[in-house]
Parts: structure tokens; sequence; C-alpha cells
């Protein structure tokens, strides 16, 4: 319930100061923070150190969590991996080919995604972008 809570305390802070990219990291925080922005103008950029997806629990947990990553892919506008390893496992089972991602910082994903993103976000609040 406490988690539940911090969806709404979330959406209020990004109503409040109406950031250009909430940039989240690990599973809890970026559930809670990709469903705290549904339908607001930020873009969110989820990064991934590791993931659950398999490795760490039997195979229906593993299930629901790749489910669950997959449901939160139509929240995301962009990814960064941590790691080669990362990148191919999670775009394999949750994010295909049609997801701008980065990895270790380098963009490698659709250029033109993140030309529109940019210019996206030049012209709602960043002007010197």
């Amino acid at each position: 319930i406490k988690d539940f809570r911090l969806v709404f305390i979330l959406r209020r802070i990004l109503k409040d100061n109406q950031p250009n990219i909430l940039n989240t990291h690990a599973a809890k925080a970026g559930l809670i923070g990709r469903l705290a922005s549904i339908g607001l103008p930020v873009k969110v950029i989820h990064t991934y150190h590791g993931h659950l997806l398999y490795g760490y629990f039997n195979k229906p947990i593993s299930l629901i969590f790749t489910l669950v990553e997959i449901g939160l892919k139509k929240l995301t506008d962009g990814y960064v991996f941590v790691g080669n390893s990362v990148k191919k496992d999670l775009e394999k089972e949750v994010n295909g080919p049609d997801k701008q991602v980065t990895n270790n910082n380098l963009f490698v994903g659709s250029t033109a995604e993140l030309q529109k993103v940019l210019k996206d976000m030049r012209n709602d609040r960043n002007p010197e972008l």
C-alpha cells in the first residue's frame, strides 16, 4: 500500500515540477515512476542495471516479471542498458527493435526518435537544447 501511495506522490511532484525527463532505475522504482507518468508530458527513460526476467526466481514468477515489463514498455520512451548482456536479454524478452536504446550512454537505437524527443523537449520547455 505504501508503494501504491508513492505513485500518487510522485505524480504530484511531476505535475508540480514539470520535468522534461524522468529517468527511473531498478524494478520497483521503474514501475512506480512509469505509472506516475501516465498522461503527463514527461519523457520516461528507464535504466536497466540488470533484470529479474530469469535467473532469480522460478519460471512462473519470471514470467510475471516479463509480462509486467512488456506492459511497461508502452509507458517508456527510451532505455539505458548497463552492459551488453543486459541489453541483449531485454531486447530479446521484452523490448524488441522498436524502442530507442542506449548502452553505456552511447546511443545505439533510432536516431530519428532521439531527434524527435529532443525537438519535443526543446519546443516544450528548453529552447537551449
